[in-house]
């Protein structure tokens, strides 16, 4: 009788521990890009409720953003909730950089998501050497590196 019991209660559970896996991660759309074009960035949330925070993208613009998005979905007993803030950034001059994590803070947790690395290719399209050292931002500090990013910084992996 016990053994059924628990069987019971397993099953009932099952769509709980199921209800869809909390994500939170950003994308671009090109890892490569010449200095001037647009590009997107969109920083996807599922299944995780907080205030969103944008990182600062500096030296690129800003062109339009941000554009919001949400979805809900049920099937089956399997509740999906997605949001996404997509941003439109003009490229910078020819380099390397690093677009910082951004941070979504939730009653329980903080989370960040990844760095996103982008080479910006002169005008003409030809491809930078390995050696080239990233470039300056306009008010003369370097671009941040992915250590100094990620330092004393709570990073969840899913």
């Amino acid at each position: 009788m016990v053994k059924k019991w628990i069987s019971l209660i397993c099953i009932g559970l099952c769509p709980l521990l199921l209800c869809g896996q909390e994500e939170f991660y950003a994308k671009a759309s090109v890892e490569e890009i010449e200095a001037g074009e647009v590009m997107e960035v969109t920083f996807y949330i599922r299944n995780l409720k907080g205030e969103f925070e944008r990182p600062e993208f500096e030296p690129f613009g800003i062109v339009a953003g941000p554009m919001k998005s949400s979805s809900f979905q049920s099937i089956n007993g399997e509740i999906t909730q997605e949001y996404s803030f997509k941003y439109i950034l003009r490229a910078p001059d020819e380099g390397f950089y690093l677009i910082p994590e951004a941070m979504l803070v939730t009653p329980e947790d903080t989370y960040y998501t990844e760095p996103i690395e982008v080479q910006v290719l002169p005008a003409d399209g030809r491809p930078l050497p390995p050696s080239a050292a990233p470039k300056k931002r306009p008010d003369s500090t370097p671009s941040p590196s992915l250590e100094e990013i990620l330092r004393s910084k709570k990073v969840k992996r899913f």
